[in-house]
């Protein structure tokens, strides 16, 4: 391990440990935490969120993530650690951080919203709540869109990797 990776380790060893403890809030608040609590713990999840986006893209992580990009010596697994980070990076670092913490929030409050909605058979509640996730997903696209892409490339890319639209509908079209 190269000693440039050890100073990013610090920076992954952070961010990591906000993430997973985002991560637990969320569980908890989809499962164990009683309905009052959903507001505080979306209001948790988003100082997180923040604190996350902060480990990210701060400026030392950014140095030494452009340090080890061409780092020769880094093992298979520490060069797929720093693809990824950069990656994560990349898609967040053009978002204002206060619209990211308040994603983060809005998603957490949520998913009470919907087990309410569903559990009273009325999805017409969740509605104006689904409508201000997709809001900010365009938003976020937007700001990560590089000149000349679509937003729905952009979104997709997300969840399928360099694999467009016009890809999918020729695929589809066979």
């Amino acid at each position: 391990m190269s000693k440039l990776y050890d100073q990013l380790k610090t920076y992954m060893d952070r961010a990591m440990a906000v993430k997973t403890a985002m991560t637990l809030f969320e569980w908890d608040n989809e499962t164990l935490a009683p309905r009052e609590a959903g507001e505080l713990t979306s209001h948790v999840i988003g100082v997180l969120s923040g604190e996350y986006f902060q480990a990210l893209t701060c400026r030392e992580l950014r140095q030494i993530l452009k340090e080890c990009r061409g780092e020769e010596t880094l093992s298979e697994a520490e060069s797929a650690n720093v693809r990824e980070l950069l990656e994560e990076q990349e898609k967040i670092q053009c978002i204002p951080r206060n619209e990211y913490q308040e994603f983060a929030a809005l998603t957490a409050r949520s998913t009470g919203v919907w087990a309410r909605a569903r559990e009273e058979n009325d999805f017409e509640a969740f509605a104006p709540t689904l409508k201000k996730v997709i809001e900010y997903q365009k938003k976020f696209a937007g700001y990560r869109a590089k000149k000349g892409k679509k937003l729905y490339d952009v979104m997709l890319d997300d969840y399928e990797p360099g694999f467009p639209w016009k890809t999918w509908m020729n695929f589809l079209t066979f």
